[in-house]
């Protein structure tokens, strides 16, 4: 304190942190000889990232993040064969494919993390018109239920290559209506990419995966244009 007026004070932003309880329930009971789920939850904004890791025997566990307000997106990495994430619940809405506010007083609440164990399975192979396998292809698995914007469509879809062999193979699925797509092109999230996989839907072939189901499918390449 001084007996004079102070210039060009600079304040320094202190940021907070508040726990955010992240509670994760099972679907209904999984089979006897089905491993418990594990994995990695990462919380990511776009400053920071925040991993937590989770490893349990019984449905209702629950753990404190402590967090500094702001909006994060929400994803789950590394499950056991078997569990997918059937849904992320915050205040009472889904954040699956989107973000939540979290930590501070204007937070949406604890988050509630869903799996689910009836998950279905994909083979898919990609063949030339002659049936030749084609190894390297791009293959794109889009839920329907979650392509209602390049954005959702993005956080949803599964992607990769197929092996040598031109299978390309996807397990614990969602049960649900899918558009799968095989193009020579690469497929990553890049936006430029996204945008003309967006517009390459129409050429999708559409299949349902049912609980449980192993879905066999053989497809020609398309180019995403």
């Amino acid at each position: 304190m001084t007996d004079r007026d102070v210039h060009d004070v600079k304040l320094l932003k202190r940021d907070f942190t508040s726990p955010v309880s992240v509670d994760f329930v099972w679907d209904g009971d999984p089979p006897a000889q089905l491993p418990p789920p594990s994995g990695i939850v990462l919380l990511q904004t776009a400053r920071m990232n925040h991993e937590l890791s989770f490893g349990f025997v019984a449905s209702g566990a629950s753990e404190a993040v402590p967090l500094q307000p702001d909006e994060y997106t929400i994803d789950v990495h590394w499950i056991n064969p078997g569990w997918y994430v059937k849904d992320i619940m915050c205040g009472g809405r889904s954040t699956l494919h989107g973000a939540a506010l979290l930590g501070g007083a204007e937070s949406c609440g604890s988050l509630r993390i869903v799996l689910a164990h009836d998950g279905g399975s994909l083979a898919l192979r990609v063949a030339d018109r002659d049936g030749n396998p084609i190894p390297d292809a791009y293959v794109a698995i889009i839920p329907e239920s979650a392509a209602s914007t390049e954005a959702e469509m993005s956080a949803a879809m599964t992607f990769g290559q197929t092996a040598a062999n031109g299978v390309y193979s996807a397990t614990s699925l969602q049960p649900g209506k899918y558009r799968i797509l095989a193009t020579n092109e690469t497929i990553d999230l890049a936006s430029n990419r996204v945008d003309k996989l967006w517009l390459a839907q129409s050429r999708a072939q559409e299949v349902e995966i049912g609980p449980n189901a192993n879905v066999q499918l053989k497809l020609e390449p398309q180019p995403l244009r």
